[in-house]
């Protein structure tokens, strides 16, 4: 679930809602629907009268908990009303609007609710000319790149309209076990066999174009029509008179396909697709039901595989969608690295300034700190080595040596400037030992990993853990013994 949504929601839960302007394009309804799905009652009041609004409210005509006003604005439309959702072309200076906000009514717009609650980045473009045909070749470039694109604004068409699309997409991915490279192939219809239907239509298309083509159900449970045609196909094909002769010269009794004789003749109510419960039960785990549509959700194991499914059938005009989560989440992840590269920059420098006044001296700080940076340096070095490109979980990989690592250096050195013999300093050794070996076992379990960015995550940090280590053991006593000398 959406957190921003969930909260936004429980706060406009008891309050009285008031959409200032129906319209005739969508934009309007788009709003309604968004409030009315969550089970908020809506007003809505508007200049146009009912007959000029009859294709807007009939979209609406199914919900009970809308009022309306309808051929005139009324000011105590606006004096009961605690929040008021004002239509695009309605200027903050607009008399009720005034009126309202005087009042102590929240005046907003369904794009300022969307940007409060949209679970996704946001490109916005403004201007004084051109914003129209602009946002729409933008969205272009971004639609050939990703399914899951969506165009609003006051261009007719309410963001809050597309919000359920978003909502259907996060709903998908949380109805399978999925890692952070998965990619997915997806039909949508109203019943299962227009779904099934639309998912072997993609997969002839494939085959006939020599693409990679998928794993779809409808192989086995196929849909009503082709079932119409197997059946059709069994009664025009089928002569019981040769069969008959056929039993003859083989090892059968003449009566022993007497049922299923009787089943051919009867075939119109044979269930062609009778499966195993084990089947049924796997091809039910590929469907998601989201407000009355249904959705089939194909994994697409090969990510090569998948790109050249999704051009195929681009080119094929083919009714699908497709969920890659790398590309989806590659903002918030581009995002999140520059704060995570930032936050560890940041915890160095603190940890520096802790060592510097925990110590009073350069020589023991920059002792200390030398398991850590020699533990980065192996986080980071070691992926040229293995084939790797360096990515976010190296940073993530950092930030986990850092903490472990720094302990290693201020053992070690604290051992040698508070001297305590060596007994001392061996039982130290000994204690780092047994740590590093534990955390070695733990992370370097992730290395068996099939997963590209566990594997990555394992082989960072046993690597750092190893130099750190190393460095703890031979070089910290280097420094420290020459300082002696």
């Amino acid at each position: 679930m959406n957190a921003k949504l969930d909260k936004y929601i429980e706060k406009i839960r008891d309050k009285k809602i008031l959409i200032q302007g129906l319209g005739l394009n969508g934009g309007g309804v788009g709003t309604a629907l968004f409030f009315l799905k969550t089970g908020i009652p809506v007003f809505i009041t508007d200049l146009k009268s009912e007959i000029e609004l009859e294709d807007s409210l009939k979209k609406l005509s199914g919900y009970k908990n809308v009022r309306y006003t309808l051929g005139c604005h009324k000011e105590e439309d606006f004096l009961n009303a605690d929040i008021v959702v004002k239509g695009p072309g309605v200027p903050p200076t607009n008399k009720f609007i005034r009126l309202a906000e005087d009042n102590g009514a929240v005046i907003t717009s369904d794009m300022e609710i969307f940007f409060n609650i949209a679970p996704c980045d946001i490109f916005g473009i403004t201007g004084s000319k051109g914003k129209s045909s602009t946002v729409s070749c933008v969205y272009s470039i971004f639609k050939s790149k990703s399914a899951n694109s969506f165009l609003g604004g006051n261009i007719t068409i309410s963001p809050l309209s597309f919000y359920n699309e978003l909502k259907r997409v996060e709903k998908i991915k949380n109805s399978f076990n999925y890692t952070a490279d998965a990619t997915m192939l997806c039909f949508s219809g109203d019943t299962k066999d227009e779904v099934l239907s639309k998912s072997l239509k993609a997969l002839y298309h494939l085959e006939k174009s020599g693409a990679p083509g998928f794993h779809t159900p409808a192989i086995f449970a196929p849909d009503a029509e082709t079932l119409k045609k197997r059946k059709i196909f069994i009664k025009e094909n089928f002569n019981a008179l040769d069969f008959k002769n056929e039993l003859k010269n083989s090892i059968f009794e003449e009566n022993s396909f007497d049922a299923w004789e009787n089943s051919v003749k009867n075939i119109d109510n044979v269930a062609l697709s009778a499966l195993p419960t084990y089947v049924e039960n796997e091809i039910n785990s590929m469907f998601v039901d989201y407000e009355g549509k249904i959705y089939l959700v194909i994994p697409i194991q090969s990510r090569q595989n998948f790109k050249e499914i999704e051009t195929e059938l681009k080119n094929g005009d083919l009714d699908f969608f497709t969920i890659d989560l790398m590309r989806d989440n590659a903002p918030r992840l581009l995002k999140f690295e520059k704060i995570a590269a930032l936050a560890l920059l940041i915890s160095l420098a603190v940890i520096i300034i802790i060592l510097l006044i925990a110590y009073r001296n350069i020589l023991y700080a920059a002792s200390a700190l030398i398991p850590a940076l020699t533990g980065l340096i192996a986080c980071f070095g070691i992926s040229p080595i293995i084939g790797k490109s360096i990515n976010i979980m190296h940073i993530v990989a950092s930030m986990i040596l850092i903490g472990i690592c720094v302990d290693y250096g201020v053992f070690v050195t604290s051992s040698y400037k508070d001297y305590h013999g060596e007994e001392g300093i061996n039982i130290t050794f000994l204690s780092i030992l047994i740590c590093a070996l534990i955390t070695l076992a733990g992370f370097g379990a992730l290395m068996i990993s099939s997963n590209q960015a566990i594997f990555t995550l394992g082989v960072s940090v046993f690597f750092g853990i190893v130099f750190s280590f190393l460095s703890s053991w031979f070089v910290i006593p280097f420094l420290m013994k020459n300082k002696k000398n």
